[in-house]
């Protein structure tokens, strides 16, 4: 798995692929309910390409985050490729979504 450390430079957890798409990051990698369940996929309308769009809950499946190509404005055809958006709930750690999130992306893609 992806060790995610956090600012103080102890390790957080560790990020590990359960099935094709499909991340979990268990806290200081135990093997309990994971922290974020993380679902990598390609952009909505396509079922091929790069994998681009995101989704993380937590591990009970409360969704927290959403991370998806930006949208674009209409000159551009309504869609941009080369952005991404991410969203994430008030009140959860935007910094590990933004760096899970960014690891299943790669995993995924490798």
């Amino acid at each position: 798995g992806v060790q995610i450390f956090g600012s103080d430079g102890a390790c957080y957890g560790v990020l590990m692929q359960r099935t094709s798409g499909t991340y979990t990051l268990h806290k200081d990698g135990s093997a309990d309910l994971p922290e974020l369940v993380l679902a990598v996929g390609p952009p909505s309308g396509s079922s091929s390409g790069p994998p681009r769009c995101l989704g993380a809950a937590t591990g009970l499946g409360v969704p927290v985050a959403r991370l998806a190509p930006a949208a674009a404005d209409a000159a551009e055809g309504g869609r941009d490729d080369e952005h991404l958006a991410l969203q994430v709930r008030a009140g959860v750690d935007s910094v590990l979504v933004l760096c899970a999130s960014l690891a299943a992306t790669l995993l995924s893609v490798s």
